[in-house]
């Protein structure tokens, strides 16, 4: 994000776009010239089309796969509803400036960063339900507090910036331990 405003700031909103398509670019090269394949030969079948077709017909009816998938989902949804309105908020009803509003929304970012780097630290000590009902727990809270400051017409970045930080901290323990929760039943297919 902070690219990305210091690119608008300078070259107008297209900019952050054509970084985008040339970082893609190079991103590219390097998979197809330097990445080497890490699937052992004799396992190289798991990744036809056929064979994930049929992994997924197995997983996608087991009960856990299916209900980590759709919190994850429903999070994820809230999550880009968020991303996709808070720096036009920032921007526009707070009046920031784009650079300026690209390094409050980086703050806010960083949340999920933090939450899912402790929550790689806390697994072995706190059980996977609970750090997904304590994160999910975060970002109830979080969207309840951002209503309540919306719904008392406080206008500021920090009204924006503080519960996005609290909700992506809490997205960053339910996240990965939804997604472990999803496949930890298929070992072989994960």
């Amino acid at each position: 994000p902070v690219i990305g405003g210091v690119l608008v700031g300078a070259f107008g909103w297209r900019s952050p776009f054509f970084f985008c398509v040339g970082y893609a670019g190079a991103i590219v090269l390097l998979v197809l010239l330097v990445l080497e394949e890490t699937l052992a030969p004799r396992n190289r079948q798991a990744a036809r089309v056929g064979a994930i077709l049929a992994n997924m017909r197995t997983v996608s009816r087991h009960p856990a796969f299916v209900v980590n998938t759709l919190g994850n989902c429903a999070l994820y949804g809230a999550m880009w509803a968020w991303l996709s309105s808070a720096i036009f908020l920032l921007i526009e009803m707070v009046g920031q400036p784009v650079e300026q509003a690209s390094v409050f929304f980086s703050i806010a970012e960083a949340g999920f960063m933090v939450g899912a780097a402790l929550a790689g630290r806390l697994s072995s000590r706190i059980a996977t339900p609970a750090m997904v009902i304590g994160g999910g727990c975060l970002c109830l809270g979080a969207a309840g507090l951002m209503w309540a400051l919306a719904a008392g017409g406080v206008v500021h970045g920090a009204a924006l910036v503080a519960p996005g930080l609290i909700w992506m901290f809490g997205y960053g323990f339910f996240y990965p331990h939804t997604m472990a929760g999803a496949v930890a039943p298929f070992p072989t297919m994960a």
